[in-house]
């Protein structure tokens, strides 16, 4: 029963936590829900399909919006501001409001869409043009079943598009992004050994376990959008910081929770992850430092696009032609390497030439040397055992240590000699 001898501001803070409250037994049944930490853009919900899986897929999901109010009686009137209905001129579809009114027996629901509120009156509020929704005008969407409305948010959220679910995405200001192993500056993305980890790797790794996290958290995207865009690993590993040190945000146990859902790839990985990046960063700046102070940075680029130019070649003109004829097999012996050969004329690190190709006579595998660097791998057996993209790994691979031997005659004084294999590619 409803006490009217509180306080003004406390019933008005109960009454909205218990409009809330109803909202959330409501959508539970049909939909996951997620709390938004302030009410931005009209979002007192976020809601999702729950046949499209979880907030922390990486696909971005379809979502829909729902603000809820609470009237105590017939007397109470709302307002919605235009601007959380329409984003540049249209409406948002998957904006929905959901008023629930009286208490106990007497509850009745209201329910809207953006349809039905552009019909309503509108007035100026506090110098906002906002919907007014007086009893009077929202009368006509009083529902009776909690089915009917239910049902309603379900079709207008399954109908939408991929285009059009960016634009909702767009409108509650929750950022999509794209990045691959190579969304750094080019200097991060060098071939340069590294016994604590590739770099590559471990930015991939740790943007692709905050990636689902931005999609449950506002307050958790302002770090988060640093760490899934930025080309500059130190600030990516400053972001990580705030991250995994704010108690608002992760329990400081063995299970690593961000308040809904977790890191899906163990307790402690985070943490891992980053004590790892902080190592091979710093080993990466002063190994790129060493380069750039003999004066070798640019012959160690472009050591390193001919080989690229070479493995393109040998990609093109003798790996994709045979992977693509599915014969293989027959033609080539399963554990044949591939060998990358660079020769370097006498006392420089200018290229005299450059290979790629299959050896068919493991005694001429060439052993690398001050003028001469090869490295092998057993491409043909990645083709047929794992599929085409784990031997472009190999392939990859072959790059790094050739890079590596580069380096280790460079620079003898940082010489790497168990260096980190790359695993992600693309």
């Amino acid at each position: 029963m409803n006490d009217f001898s509180m306080p003004q501001w406390q019933k008005v803070m109960a009454n909205g936590e218990l409009g809330e409250a109803r909202a959330r037994a409501l959508l539970l049944q049909r939909f996951y829900v997620l709390d938004r930490s302030i009410d931005k853009d009209g979002a007192d919900f976020l809601i999702q399909l729950k046949s499209e899986g979880k907030f922390s897929d990486l696909a971005a999901p379809r979502l829909g919006i729902v603000q809820v109010k609470f009237c105590e009686n017939s007397d109470t009137s709302h307002y919605i501001p235009i601007d959380y209905v329409l984003d540049n001129g249209r409406l948002i579809k998957e904006f929905f409001v959901l008023i629930t009114e009286g208490f106990e027996e007497r509850k009745i629901n209201y329910f809207l869409t953006s349809s039905d509120l552009s019909t309503l009156p509108k007035v100026d509020k506090k110098g906002k043009i906002c919907y007014s929704l007086t009893h009077k005008n929202r009368l006509p969407f009083k529902k009776g079943s909690e089915s009917e409305i239910l049902d309603d948010i379900h079709d207008r959220i399954s109908e939408r598009n991929e285009e059009q679910n960016n634009l909702i995405y767009k409108s509650i200001n929750i950022p999509d992004f794209n990045f691959d192993t190579t969304s750094l500056h080019y200097e991060w993305i060098l071939p340069i050994p590294n016994e604590f980890g590739v770099i590559t790797d471990l930015i991939y790794k740790a943007r692709i376990k905050i990636k689902p996290q931005v999609y449950e958290l506002d307050n958790f995207s302002i770090n988060s959008s640093v760490l899934l865009t930025s080309e500059d690993v130190n600030k990516c590993i400053i972001s990580i910081d705030n991250i995994i040190n704010d108690e608002n945000y992760i329990t400081n146990s063995k299970d690593v929770f961000i308040r809904i859902g977790s890191f899906g790839y163990g307790a402690e990985d985070m943490f891992k992850i980053q004590r790892e990046l902080k190592s091979a960063a710093d080993v990466h700046i002063r190994r790129i430092g060493s380069l750039r102070k003999r004066g070798l940075l640019d012959k160690f680029l472009e050591i390193n696009n001919a080989v690229i130019e070479s493995h393109e070649k040998f990609i093109n003109d003798i790996l994709s032609p045979l992977a693509a004829s599915g014969d293989s097999r027959d033609r080539i012996p399963f554990d044949t390497p591939a060998q990358t050969k660079i020769k370097l004329k006498d006392n420089s690190f200018e290229i005299e030439n450059i290979s790629t190709d299959f050896i068919f006579d493991k005694t001429k595998l060439e052993i690398s040397n001050n003028f001469l660097v090869s490295c092998n791998k057993e491409i043909i057996k990645k083709v047929l055992t794992e599929g085409t993209g784990y031997a472009l790994r190999e392939i990859i691979r072959i790059r790094y240590d050739i890079m590596k031997y580069i380096f280790n005659i460079m620079c003898p004084d940082q010489k790497c000699t168990n260096s980190k294999e790359i695993i992600y590619i693309g």
